[in-house]
């Protein structure tokens, strides 16, 4: 029932809003879905502008408004006025709009939408951190900042945090930003000032010039977000927090009794003797530990000493390790 999203942003966008900015604002709202906390709700074809020609209530109206073309040649806007029974007091705006070709995404709009969508999902896929299993964890990770009486118009500025590691081991903050601004926002805030945060990889290989631009200041903690886009950015946690997590890993495996001490003790030996390496800048040593390590959990679960699940869930983490270590990783 009601309008789809696009038809939505057609109705109500600025006259003269060319269509590739349309695409821009659908873009938004498909971000704030997909980046926010919970189960999203996505509408069947919002990934590729769907629209069913300003129908409004289309359960009856069968496939001439309800059509999804997944060639992503037409999206079905100004397919004809839609049936009268709930749209006829409105033909009168609804006309001028559905037959103004300007208004019309071409295959090239629907497939910058498709793209989106698809790197929204790789980056709420990314980080635990976007799927948070309870209110509790959500209230205590989650902050807004440009709040209040003195914040900047039309921009979302949502932070989430995991200094203890407890749900995402790569990374210890994530900022997204949504500017819904016809104009590029400039945001400044000192809890970000100093801290090395990244545009997220999905985002710096987007195929949308307009999000690579967005930029972050270390020095001063200012973010700055293009017109209608959303961006990501996360900070890395330190390879030595996520050793010492992994450590805290084999030590559990211990205390539950599936490792013994001694064989705690040699997976340990080999997360310090990493640790000491990474400390004198040692990368490349380092990373030869943390594969004698992958080694013996492979030696622990042949021997059955480790079920397969715990030794892959050792070497996954060490094995990231290593590729952050070696810089191919984010």
């Amino acid at each position: 029932d009601d309008e789809t999203l696009f038809d939505a942003i057609q109705l109500k966008a600025a006259p003269g809003a060319p269509v590739a900015e349309r695409v821009r604002m659908q873009d938004l709202g498909m971000s704030l879905v997909l980046l926010g906390q919970g189960i999203p709700f996505v509408h069947a074809g919002i990934d590729m502008l769907r629209s069913k020609s300003l129908d409004r209530n289309s359960y009856n109206s069968g496939d001439w408004f309800n059509r999804l073309d997944f060639t992503y040649a037409a999206d079905n806007w100004g397919v004809g006025l839609p049936p009268a029974r709930d749209n006829q007091a409105n033909w009168g705006i609804m006309a001028p709009l559905l037959g103004d070709p300007a208004l019309k995404p071409g295959p090239g709009d629907i497939q910058d939408a498709v793209a989106h969508f698809r790197e929204a999902l790789a980056v709420r896929k990314s980080s635990k951190l976007f799927r948070l299993r309870t209110a509790a964890a959500v209230e205590a990770r989650l902050k807004f900042y440009n709040t209040g009486p003195g914040q900047l118009p039309a921009l979302i500025v949502m932070g989430l945090s995991d200094a203890d590691g407890a749900v995402d081991r790569r990374h210890d903050r994530v900022v997204v930003l949504i500017n819904a601004h016809r104009m590029t926002q400039i945001f400044r805030d000192g809890d970000f000032a100093g801290r090395r945060f990244l545009l997220h990889p999905v985002l710096r290989s987007s195929p949308d010039p307009v999000v690579r631009t967005t930029s972050f200041d270390r020095a001063t903690g200012t973010f700055s977000v293009p017109p209608r886009t959303a961006a990501v950015f996360w900070t890395r946690r330190p390879l030595d927090e996520q050793i010492r997590l992994l450590e805290a890993d084999v030590d559990a495996l211990v205390a539950r009794g599936a490792l013994n001490a001694g064989q705690g003790h040699a997976l340990d030996a080999k997360l310090e003797a990493a640790l000491g390496q990474l400390a004198r800048g040692g990368n490349a040593t380092a990373v030869n530990q943390l594969q004698a390590f992958v080694n013996q959990t492979r030696v622990f679960a042949n021997a059955g000493i480790l079920t397969s699940e715990d030794a892959g869930a050792l070497r996954a983490e060490a094995q990231s390790i290593v590729a952050q270590a070696a810089g191919e990783e984010d």
